[in-house]
């Protein structure tokens, strides 16, 4: 599970890089989405390890 979510980590942090690039979104909006998207990402881990135990 927790590869499926980097992989959708990695892919959407792509497009906001080439949105970006573009000139479609600003860079401080790319930054604020990518690093709730690391948010997500780490709280997704810390869940998964959790229910090992």
């Amino acid at each position: 599970m927790f590869h499926h979510n980097l992989e959708s980590f990695a892919e959407r942090v792509g497009l906001l890089v080439g949105l970006q690039s573009n000139g479609k979104v600003s860079q401080e909006q790319a930054f604020a989405e990518i690093r709730d998207l690391w948010k997500n990402l780490k709280e997704s881990r810390s869940a998964l390890l959790s229910d090992d135990d």
